[in-house]
């Protein structure tokens, strides 16, 4: 069991950002390259193909698992497709759940197409600028007020589960832990998980 099975639990995952795109490159997680740009990346119908594929693979074992996790070494709000992967999964009966690190909720169609996941789960590394700047390394077009405006936007309208997961990362003082705890209860975050760097294999892709 690694410490995704612990956030999400049993469920069928998806890794639709193959590039490992992500508009940071925070200190405790390997990514592909920086982009804040949305694109193509799979066809939803192949997304929902694999899904498919898998759901009855394991239904054949005698296990049905009807719950679909987007989880990806990038930021999986940087596919273009990805509303429409959810609408398709929805469709079919499938619960969706979501790790985001929210960099491009400032955007409108990002919101509306999280809104769509039955469950969100937001990464947090930093809250406080510098700390933002230092420990998440953002893209230089990121704008620390637009992502922090975009986040308060989303978990205003949203209508499912939002969590947290609290990157717990080394030389993070308590007044910087405090404040991520202030942030996370004025978004109205349900549940918190905390995560050590060297607990998620997705950094060593």
């Amino acid at each position: 069991m690694d410490v995704w099975d612990r956030v999400f639990g049993e469920a069928l995952r998806v890794d639709n950002i193959p590039t490992g795109a992500s508009p940071y490159a925070p200190v405790f997680r390997r990514i592909g390259r920086l982009s804040i740009g949305r694109q193509v990346f799979y066809s939803p119908r192949r997304i929902y193909g694999d899904i498919s594929v898998r759901y009855y693979e394991m239904k054949a074992r005698g296990k049905e698992v009807r719950k679909v996790v987007f989880l990806s070494k990038g930021e999986p709000t940087l596919d273009a497709n990805l509303g429409r992967e959810a609408k398709a999964l929805t469709s079919a009966g499938f619960r969706l759940e979501i790790l985001t690190y929210g960099a491009i909720l400032w955007r409108e169609d990002v919101r509306e197409d999280l809104s769509l996941f039955h469950r969100v789960v937001l990464g947090v590394g930093a809250v406080g600028e510098k700390a933002w700047r230092e420990i998440m390394r953002p893209h230089p077009l990121l704008n620390y007020e637009k992502v922090v405006e975009g986040m308060e936007k989303f978990a205003k309208g949203y209508g499912g589960r939002l969590d947290a997961v609290i990157w717990e990362v080394e030389g993070t003082d308590e007044e910087e832990r405090e404040r991520i705890r202030r942030f996370l209860r004025r978004l109205g975050v349900r549940g918190t998980y905390t995560v050590r760097p060297e607990e998620d294999p997705l950094s060593a892709l």
